[in-house]
């Protein structure tokens, strides 16, 4: 209840102006997109082809620095989709940028960490909201509809303690294939042991 009074709905109804469309409008919303955990998950999906099956737009909400991984991160979303920066715009500039947008669904990346898109999510921006990758937790907003993870993430025992539905991938929801452009991807993985070998951990 403290959150809902903090970020209140404003009464926005979504009234879908155009057609429904044949490919959905996805929106991942993020304000770290540099080389940070979040921001490399999100340039590998982006290079095995992550939006492929609708338009897909990368929002930035915050100017937190560029590096090597920003930059393709831009690039990937430019080529992929289109990338939008409302960094420099006030809260309500980004509250109406992102509605102009008619995204069908709108993913938040950072639950409540730095810099994060509360008051973007709370009145909502999409007529399904989705919290995913770069929080572990429940945003207790009631406008946030689910919350995507697996089964480690969510043991069948949880059944309270959060706002969202959950949602459980059939995998894990934290797949991890390193790209070319980050040091792990250009490291040889060697063949795995015979099957009577003892594993080593290092």
């Amino acid at each position: 209840s403290g959150l809902a009074q903090l970020y209140p709905a404003d009464g926005y109804a979504f009234e879908r102006r155009r057609p429904a469309p044949a490919r959905l409008r996805l929106g991942l919303v993020c304000p770290d997109l540099r080389y940070h955990p979040v921001g490399r998950f999100l340039l590998m999906l982006l290079s095995a082809g992550f939006s492929e099956g609708g338009d897909f737009h990368l929002i930035r909400t915050s100017n937190l620095g560029r590096d090597s991984t920003a930059e393709r991160l831009d690039a990937l979303a430019k080529e992929q989709g289109q990338l939008h920066n409302i960094a420099a715009l006030s809260h309500n500039e980004q509250l109406h940028q992102m509605r102009s947008l008619q995204l069908d669904v709108a993913i938040d990346l950072a639950g409540w960490t730095s810099q994060n898109a509360g008051h973007l999510f709370g009145p909502r921006i999409a007529p399904l909201q989705a919290n995913w990758l770069g929080y572990f937790a429940s945003s207790g907003l009631p406008a946030m509809d689910l919350w995507i993870g697996d089964e480690a993430l969510f043991p069948p025992v949880m059944e309270e303690w959060h706002t969202e539905k959950i949602m459980r991938l059939p995998r894990p929801f934290l797949a991890w294939r390193p790209t070319p452009e980050l040091p792990e991807g250009q490291v040889e993985v060697p063949a795995p042991p015979p099957a009577a070998t003892p594993l080593t951990f290092g």
